[in-house]
């Protein structure tokens, strides 16, 4: 029983490790690209193909920031987390009802920062009108068929 234990806990370690938040994990080897394909920042963008005025502009660039710092906070918290936890498994005899508790506070962080950032997509599309939406949705179409033009180019 012990074995499974600490075979489970390993699992369950390097799985924390080895992945940070699922969000990033995707478009991590693209850089500042996956920031791009936010409804908040590809609003800032193209704010003046949108049709942005300067109040929405303002308040987009306030709700980016503030954004961004709770980003960074959650991040940080995470990894502080993971550190915490590490070294809860390598102690000997484990405890299992902290570990337990650390990782279920590891899993309401990154519930919170999904959240978060579910929020700030609802800010968005509050600030933005009807149509504005719309040219979004034409812009993301366009960046879209750009992208599938270029690979198909590099696959030939």
């Amino acid at each position: 029983m012990n074995f499974y234990k600490i075979c489970f806990l390993a699992i369950l370690s390097f799985s924390f490790l080895a992945n940070p938040f699922f969000v990033e994990s995707a478009y991590a080897h693209k850089g500042k690209k996956k920031s791009r394909k936010m409804l908040l920042n590809l609003a800032l963008r193209h704010s003046t193909r949108v049709g942005l005025n300067k109040s929405q502009i303002s308040k987009l660039r306030s709700l980016r920031t503030n954004f961004r710092k709770s980003k960074i906070m959650n991040r940080a918290r995470i990894r502080i987390m993971k550190i915490d936890l590490s070294s809860l498994i390598r102690t000997e005899p484990m405890n299992m009802k902290e570990i337990q508790k650390l990782v279920q506070r590891i899993t309401s962080q990154k519930e919170i920062m999904w959240i978060s950032l579910i929020k700030t997509i609802a800010k968005t599309k509050n600030i933005l009108t009807s149509k504005q939406l719309e040219e979004i949705k034409k812009i993301r179409k366009r960046m879209r068929k750009r992208r599938t033009r270029s690979r198909k180019k590099r696959t030939r």
